[in-house]
């Protein structure tokens, strides 16, 4: 497995609700923006798509003996690249678990190994922007720190992520993958955030010992009143047609045992 391409990742992504300030600040400083949802890279770039099913098992197992761990976006940093050309990012603290975290993926898979073979090797960060010149990097960092508020999250899983060619070049979310789950277990197939299962909604059963001969065959139901001239308390006389001793042919009053179906939840999704 010594493919990779540009078009699939491994990362950690942020919860749904803590995504509105950092995309707002990517949508004003990132460029890639709208090809990428807000995320943290531990393997990128990664394995095709055509080679998902083994890699899935090969992170499982390496996934099984890490447990959840919280992290925060506290400060903002930079990278400093050639031709006067700087990145701003959010440094994830503390980085070891993340850091620990690439190194036993690396070992997995020891061809996706660009993040670390980058100046002072693997490094956590979540990009929010690009800018040209050292004077105006430095300056827009120190506006976005002076407002920023740090954002703390656990990280219980990581995700496979994949993109096509444009028009369709968005990253969606493929497979999310727990951690310190039993690698079969995590292995199995799972929707990523934002993609929940399909949940097949409960049938209504009728109420065990009660007759369900009151609907007609137009389906209507028959009267709830008593029969005209019957005694209280007694028994009314029989039904036109009906035969001496037949059931009451009146339905239950009281609701069916099963439980009221239920719709499909949704989760949004970036």
């Amino acid at each position: 497995m010594s493919e990779k391409t540009h078009k699939s990742a491994l990362v950690v992504l942020p919860p749904d609700e803590l995504c509105a300030p950092l995309q707002a600040l990517r949508e004003r400083h990132d460029r890639q923006a709208k090809r990428w949802m807000p995320h943290i890279n531990l393997l990128y770039p990664f394995v095709p798509a055509t080679r998902f099913a083994a890699a899935v098992e090969r992170i499982a197992a390496q996934l099984a003996a890490v447990q959840p761990f919280e992290i925060s976006l506290d400060e903002v940093c930079l990278f400093h690249h050639r031709g006067g050309a700087h990145t701003l990012w959010l440094a994830p603290q503390p980085a070891g678990p993340l850091v620990s975290l690439h190194d036993r993926l690396l070992r997995a898979f020891p061809h996706c190994d660009d993040n670390a073979r980058v100046h002072g090797g693997y490094r956590p960060h979540l990009s929010i922007g690009q800018v040209q010149g050292r004077g105006r990097a430095e300056k827009l960092r120190e506006q976005i720190a002076a407002d920023w508020q740090p954002l703390r999250f656990a990280v219980g899983a990581l995700v496979l992520i994949a993109r096509g060619d444009p028009p369709q070049d968005r990253f969606r979310s493929v497979r999310r993958l727990p951690l310190g789950e039993p690698a079969a277990a995590a292995a199995q197939e799972r929707p990523a955030q934002g993609r929940p299962a399909q949940r097949k909604p409960a049938q209504r059963k009728p109420a065990q010992g009660k007759s369900l001969m009151g609907k007609s065959a137009m389906g209507k139901s028959a009267p709830d009143k008593p029969t005209p001239g019957a005694p209280a308390g007694g028994r009314g006389k029989p039904r036109a047609g009906a035969r001496p001793g037949s059931a009451d042919p009146r339905p239950s009053s009281r609701p069916s045992a099963g439980p009221a179906p239920r719709g499909d939840g949704s989760r949004k999704r970036r």
